[in-house]
């Protein structure tokens, strides 16, 4: 894919060789405090009082000040007069120039998107994406999260500046309320993948800003999907001998259908990071399923007609793994909802009929967790996150590790004692194992999907408190345990796991084996992929595991 050097980006910069090298950035760095990324080898571990400035989920308002607004100055003629000329000058845009990367390294960018990444968010229709004469702001942001995936420390320099500038570009020009064109389509997928890099970034004000973000997302991606995908083109989907004209309106309906996933997905997952409410509530068994990749990805319409007619043959018709994502993480919207809603109390038949809702999703995409072995989106890791979260309190949890000072909560602690000898708490423990069973697997080389991270530091965090709470003389009979839980005997009837699989879990299932499983999992977590939420994640596991660590 070959980047137009001339193409202009109209007032955005071009870089220029008399001011900048390739190795050292052009713009002033910022100071050791101020830089997202630090090396967190070269740290020591943090006292326990402190502990919870290791947690990029919570925001330092004395790290982070708010900017004041700015005050305008007086007239001299008329001292108690604000002066006119500087009320209008508070008005104006404050979108600062951004100076671009050289042509080759968003070349690198756009080749690492589209080969690499695009399927962990696949809105754009590749086929006919052309870098040099798509939106501005699109490209950008595709360069941006390609920025992040190469992940050295000048690309994450250009990244973090990308997604500055896309950021505050979005907010100057959208419009939830804008009639659907093409235009507004660059802008929300440019927004969505923009959410993306903000999540895996492992930044706390990257987090809090997609977290802020989101309602508006979900605002303006419905309304978008209303206008865009209108009935006349979901005929194409129905139609049994589908032509070539049908190719166009197919991909607008499909391309639509997957920003309403990459809401549901960024729902799931920004709730699920923070401990809150989540924004959107959407049925699991309702959410519009995307059609398979390979037919989206078809190059012209002649083989898009023909795939269609080799697709038709298979019912019900294959669908995108990602829309299988945007259904678990509806679910884990809905655990949330209902966990840490203004009225949770006890829900024991909510949370059962849960429980039997992810085994019926389990049952009937069991098929389709087999072929994700080979494309790593790690379906069967999101599905055991959701029983991690139903199964326990994962907020007290954080509490009690210090995530929101030295002062622990008494009350979160006999919450936590109390949790241990249940047998939601066995199940748990028994999920998590599995979870690090499966993120064993990934090969260096693998990009992980946005949920592995959190998945994997939440399963992580499992097994750390459970092998500090739990008395050294418990252990979990796994054949018990098993045979009592639905979703555990619909998993072992498959071969999703080996029978080695299940023998490690086995001898895995006490404290002292959770102990070093967690210790096994952050070391993994920390050279996960290239994102940078899963550093941030080891490091905080390792700074538990060593708080817990007897001395």
């Amino acid at each position: 894919m070959n980047l137009d050097p001339s193409f202009s980006l109209e007032g955005l910069g071009t870089y220029d060789l008399n001011t900048a090298s390739p190795s050292i950035p052009w713009l002033p760095l910022r100071s050791e405090a101020e830089r997202p990324y630090e090396n967190s080898q070269q740290e020591a571990l943090r006292p326990p009082s402190t502990m919870a400035q290791s947690w990029f989920t919570s925001m330092s308002t004395s790290k982070y000040p708010l900017q004041p607004w700015a005050t305008p100055t007086t007239s001299d003629a008329a001292g108690d007069e604000i002066s006119r000329d500087a009320l209008a000058d508070s008005l104006q845009q404050r979108v600062p120039d951004t100076t671009l990367p050289p042509t080759q390294f968003l070349n690198r960018c756009l080749h690492m998107f589209t080969t690499r990444l695009w399927p962990l968010i696949p809105i754009v229709h590749l086929p006919t994406f052309e870098p040099a004469r798509t939106n501005p702001l699109l490209l950008l942001s595709v360069c941006s999260l390609g920025a992040l995936a190469i992940g050295s420390e000048e690309a994450l320099y250009h990244g973090e500046r990308l997604f500055d500038g896309v950021q505050k570009a979005i907010l100057v020009s959208f419009a939830p309320n804008r009639i659907a064109d093409e235009h507004s389509l660059a802008i929300l997928q440019a927004a969505m993948i923009g959410q993306t890099y903000a999540i895996l970034s492992g930044s706390a004000p990257n987090l809090l800003t997609a977290q802020c973000f989101h309602g508006t997302m979900g605002v303006a991606v419905r309304t978008f999907y209303d206008q865009w995908a209108s009935p006349k083109d979901s005929s194409a989907i129905l139609d049994d001998q589908p032509s070539a004209a049908d190719w166009e309106p197919w991909i607008r309906e499909q391309t639509a259908i997957r920003l309403l996933n990459s809401i549901f997905v960024h729902n799931g997952e920004v709730f699920a990071t923070v401990h809150q409410p989540a924004l959107l509530r959407a049925h699991p068994f309702q959410v519009r399923l995307a059609a398979d990749d390979k037919l989206f990805l078809a190059k012209t319409a002649d083989e898009w007609v023909s795939l269609r007619a080799r697709h038709a043959e298979h019912h019900p018709e294959p669908h995108s793994f990602f829309s299988s994502c945007a259904s678990l993480d509806c679910f884990v919207a809905e655990i949330y909802h209902r966990k840490t809603g203004p009225f949770s109390r006890t829900h024991t038949e909510a949370d059962d009929e849960i429980q039997s809702s992810l085994i019926t999703w389990f049952n009937e995409s069991a098929q389709l967790i087999n072929l994700d072995g080979a494309r790593r989106l790690s379906l069967l890791m999101l599905w055991h996150s959701c029983f991690v979260l139903l199964l326990s309190d994962l907020d007290v949890f954080e509490r009690v590790c210090g995530r929101d000072g030295p002062n622990i909560s008494q009350d979160d602690t006999a919450t936590l004692q109390a949790w241990i000898p249940t047998p939601h708490a066995k199940r748990c423990v028994i999920h998590a194992l599995l979870i690090y069973i499966l993120l064993e697997r990934f090969r260096v080389s693998e990009v992980p999907a946005i949920h592995v991270a959190r998945v994997s530091w939440q399963a992580g965090l499992v097994l750390a408190i459970y092998s500090f709470f739990a008395g050294s003389e418990q252990s979990i009979n796994l054949t018990d345990t098993v045979s009592s839980c639905r979703a555990l005997k619909a998993v072992r009837r498959t071969s999703l796991f080996t029978q080695g699989d299940w023998v490690t879990v086995e001898q895995c299932a006490t404290p002292e084996r959770c102990r070093t499983s967690a210790f096994s999992l952050s070391a993994t977590l920390r050279h996960l992929g290239p994102w940078q939420n899963g550093a941030r994640y080891a490091k905080t596991l390792d700074q538990i595991l060593h708080l817990f660590e007897p001395h």
